[in-house]
């Protein structure tokens, strides 16, 4: 049978964090693409949240606009977390990626590469969803400014605090663009991580299914060897190593998105 590429399914959540500099060939090293990786996260992630983290220093005395610029920096600060610790990991990341295309994970019949490819249609379903809605939220907050008149002129998509005068020309048109690309990197960022890690999940579900449809068959079968009987332990033992390996950077990233979830609701209330 005809080797099951699964990489074929996430090319455009790796094409996305590629983008964003976080997915190096191997793993970071001095070159070209670590050194745009670390622009990119300098330049749109980290000062783009502290210039609003300044701005608090300023604006302390209005509470709506503290809260509104603490809504925002949560889920900034959030995604810087994820991306250093997506970065971090990258090693383990990247044999992950590589162990999940060895034979042992590989379907062995139609039914078991149907199981495979049902489980992901619904990572592309939810893959999409998330898109048009991240898509829909980004586009509002970077038109807000310019229909929203009773704010007045020369008001940026978030609050921020930069060492000069952004309200004169040019340089309230380049701020504005900045920050609007500087929102687009952070929600393509944290969107892209957290569809990795649903997409390893379901990857993982999906080979338990493979290996209880190995089991069914085996029963089924007059003459049980020993040595099919192994295959399948190692399998059940691969999984559960594969797994292991995922929660050692999926762990702190998903109780972080938790925690921070649940603040930012209850701020929000």
């Amino acid at each position: 049978m005809e080797k099951f590429d699964w990489m074929q399914t996430i090319k455009t959540n790796i094409f996305f964090l590629k983008v964003v500099g976080l997915w190096p060939n191997k793993t970071y090293k001095l070159n070209l693409y670590t050194g745009y990786a670390i622009i990119s996260i300098l330049t749109f992630q980290v000062a783009h949240t502290a210039a609003q983290a300044i701005n608090l220093l300023f604006i302390f005395d209005n509470f709506e606009a503290v809260m509104q610029t603490i809504l925002v920096l949560l889920t900034q600060i959030l995604s810087i977390f994820k991306t250093y610790n997506f970065s971090r990991n990258m090693r383990i990341l990247k044999q992950l990626i590589a162990s999940a295309s060895e034979h042992s994970f590989q379907p062995k019949t139609d039914t078991q590469i149907n199981m495979i490819v049902t489980a992901f249609k619904l990572w592309k379903t939810m893959y999409r969803t998330m898109w048009i809605f991240c898509a829909g939220a980004l586009f509002f907050w970077s038109i807000f400014p310019m229909i929203d008149t009773a704010a007045g002129q020369h008001r940026l998509p978030f609050l921020a605090w930069y060492p000069y005068n952004f309200k004169t020309s040019p340089l309230y048109e380049i701020t504005y663009v900045y920050q609007v690309v500087s929102n687009c990197v952070i929600a393509s960022s944290t969107l892209n991580v957290d569809t990795l890690i649903a997409a390893l999940n379901i990857f993982t579900g999906a080979q338990f299914d493979i290996l209880c449809d190995d089991m069914r068959n085996l029963v089924l079968k007059e003459r049980t060897t020993m040595k099919k009987l192994k295959s399948l332990i190692n399998h059940h033992q691969e999984i559960l190593r594969f797994a292991e390996h995922s929660n050692q950077f999926l762990n702190w990233i998903i109780l972080l998105q938790f925690f921070v979830s649940a603040v930012s609701l209850g701020m929000a209330l």
